[in-house]
């Protein structure tokens, strides 16, 4: 699979993974306390979403130096409406964004929901 998107908003940003155990590995170098407050252990899917959603605002943000731990936050409580809601608080900005995403065979795709206000 391969994934685009056509915005024309300042910025946009999506990801696709296909979804792998081998996650468990890397968690600690992309999730923070309030990244796992919303994950099981074993939780296979909730980690890629955290996974995808900061690659998603990695784009986004665009200018690089983001840090996934410190500058990036994932709130998963909406994630059974297939949606995310993710922050990126680096030095002056504070950005709120609503995520879409969905799942086909073992692909997980995700993307900024330019439909819903973007809070800053």
């Amino acid at each position: 699979y391969a994934a685009a998107i056509v915005c024309n908003k300042k910025s946009t940003g999506i990801d696709i993974e296909k979804l792998d155990a081998r996650i468990y590995r890397i968690a600690n170098k992309f999730l923070n306390d309030f990244d796992r407050s919303f994950l099981m252990e074993n939780d296979l899917l909730g980690h890629y979403l955290v996974w995808n959603a900061k690659e998603v605002l990695f784009k986004y943000y665009g200018k690089g130096g983001v840090d996934f731990r410190k500058h990036l936050f994932i709130d998963l409580s909406q994630r059974n409406n297939n949606q995310i809601v993710a922050t990126l608080k680096k030095e002056t900005i504070y950005e709120v964004i609503q995520l879409k995403f969905i799942i086909k065979d073992e692909y997980l795709l995700t993307w900024i929901d330019h439909d819903k206000p973007i809070l800053t």
